[in-house]
């Protein structure tokens, strides 16, 4: 807000101000060359026709200057002061040019307000652009720390697929079976190129990767359910979500995903419409039965605001075995960072259960959570 004891303000200003107040009898506004006569006639105000416009006057000069001009004007008998003028800036004027103090200080108040709103700065300001600067930096920072997540889980992948192609079928990365103090033991069978089956009552992924040699397992990945409220704003993000877990389930070699166009068809032949049937045994049977698949994926999404809760399990289609692949709490602004945090998440998730000793670590007893 302008302060009306400014200092001082230019002349050029002061007669802007005082020249929009004044008038021709009939009606029409005085131009410069009208007012530089009108103050070369007057002695009292001669002296400012000559004046440079950024000669400073004082705020009670100002007062001064705009009081002789109103009082002038109202003897004169070509000049008036402009009613409309007044009161837009809020004054009254007496027959004889009489204006009290308070209405010259809404005068001078006009005057500095137009001064300043004239020197002000265009452009942003120093603390705009600083916060601009932070903000590029933060920017380029999190890209950089986004890249390198990124360089690190394509070189892991790589490995693993070296890994994968450099051993024999009898050494593919296979958890073997339990032991019957519940640890991991290495029987393997090099004669058949295959891992012996465990003979405890857990059959995970790693016993049908190893017994159908290289073939890959299909998976069965199923639209997921939605848990919200809105089921119409919500139907969109859950359909991106189920491709692109669909797209991540197809970029692991050891499986093999149906379209959904197929499962799509699949679903409507069997009348299965809605999560809570793809849990009946006998659904889970026909859709086996109709796409040969030996796992199924299936999420629940709940959207509540800008965050999401998704949980994505991996489950035997014969042993009914469950996986949780992911059970997390995500943030919905940004799509593609979700889908990579998503993608990490599985990937790590199958990457530690079916590689345990990656980590130079023992497997846990959550080995017997494997699906196959």
């Amino acid at each position: 807000m302008v302060q009306d004891y400014l200092p001082k303000i230019k002349v050029g200003t002061a007669k802007n101000i005082i020249k929009g107040v004044l008038r021709t009898h009939t009606g029409q506004k005085i131009n410069d060359t009208r007012f530089k006569k009108f103050l070369r006639d007057n002695k009292t105000l001669s002296k400012y026709v000559y004046s440079k416009k950024n000669t400073t006057l004082s705020k009670y000069e100002s007062k001064r200057f705009f009081k002789n001009v109103i009082q002038s004007a109202k003897q004169s008998d070509k000049l008036h002061v402009s009613e409309i003028a007044q009161k837009k800036i809020g004054i009254r004027i007496g027959r004889q040019g009489e204006v009290s103090d308070i209405g010259l200080n809404k005068i001078y108040k006009k005057a500095a307000t137009e001064q300043i709103t004239a020197e002000a700065p265009t452009g942003p300001t120093k603390e705009e652009i600083a916060r601009q600067k932070r903000r590029e930096l933060g920017l380029k920072t999190e890209h950089q720390h986004q890249r390198a997540r990124d360089i690190e889980m394509e070189k892991r992948k790589m490995e693993n697929q070296t890994d994968n192609n450099k051993t024999d079928t009898d050494k593919r990365i296979t958890p073997p079976p339990m032991s019957q103090g519940g640890g991991i033991t290495a029987n393997q069978s090099q004669n058949k190129g295959q891992t012996s089956m465990p003979t405890d009552q857990t059959s995970g992924i790693q016993n049908q990767t190893a017994s159908s040699g290289a073939q890959p397992i299909t998976v069965l990945i199923l639209p997921f359910y939605n848990l919200s409220n809105s089921q119409e704003i919500a139907r969109e993000l859950v359909d991106k979500l189920t491709s692109s877990v669909q797209r991540i389930i197809s970029s692991i070699s050891i499986f093999r995903t149906i379209p959904q166009k197929k499962i799509s068809l699949a679903l409507e032949n069997l009348h299965l419409k809605s999560l809570p049937n793809y849990d009946e045994e006998n659904g889970l049977k026909e859709i086996a039965k109709h796409l040969k698949a030996k796992l199924y994926l299936k999420g629940t999404v709940l959207i509540s605001g800008h965050s999401l809760n998704i949980s994505i399990k991996m489950i035997n289609v014969d042993t009914g075995v469950v996986l949780t692949l992911l059970d997390s709490r995500e943030n919905t602004d940004d799509f593609f960072a979700m889908e990579r945090k998503i993608k990490w998440n599985i990937n790590n998730s199958l990457f530690t259960k079916l590689n345990p000793e990656s980590k130079g670590q023992s497997p846990s007893t959550e080995i017997e959570d494997l699906p196959i």
